[in-house]
């Protein structure tokens, strides 16, 4: 996806750049370069909570304009409550009824695997998703002034919305 993306910006002349890295590892290269915008699309719930303040401070700094697509999940008390589980199920149906007609690619691939994962106690955690509400809490933290939202879709998962940071 990143090809085509970064092939679809030089066809229509918008400067660019890409760096196919987490932003831990971006972070690190710590570069004296600023840019007047960054996205970051379903991607930033993959980093620990704990680890996102210092990001975000290092991209206040960084970034004009900060774009993050993410989902608005509800808060679950414990991972394998009922009411967690139920959620999980009740969207995995969602997820499955949409992508039926694929031949099992998206389901045996994607969807239940991570299902699985989900309820897997001997495997690390590698998502952390969390209300919009949060993540703006957390970039106003940073030092974001102006935190904005826009409804995007309402996705098998859940509600998914653009948080613009400035």
């Amino acid at each position: 996806m990143l090809e085509s993306t970064l092939a679809a910006l030089r066809g229509r002349g918008i400067t660019h750049e890409a760096a196919n890295v987490t932003l831990q590892q971006f972070v690190r290269d710590d570069a004296a370069a600023c840019w007047d915008l960054a996205q970051a699309t379903f991607s930033l719930h993959n980093i620990p909570p704990a680890e996102r303040a210092p990001l975000f401070v290092w991209l206040r700094r960084k970034v004009g304009r900060l774009l993050i697509a993410e989902f608005d999940v509800p808060v679950f008390a414990d991972m394998y409550s009922p009411e967690h589980v139920t959620y999980v199920v009740d969207r995995y149906e969602k997820g499955l009824l949409e992508y039926a007609g694929d031949g099992g690619l998206v389901a045996q691939g994607f969807l239940m695997p991570v299902f699985f994962g989900n309820f897997d106690r001997s495997a690390a955690r590698t998502t952390y998703e969390q209300p919009i509400e949060t993540w703006e809490n957390e970039l106003r933290a940073a030092g974001f002034g102006r935190v904005e939202r826009r409804d995007l879709d309402d996705y098998w998962w859940a509600r998914a919305h653009l948080v613009d940071a400035r």
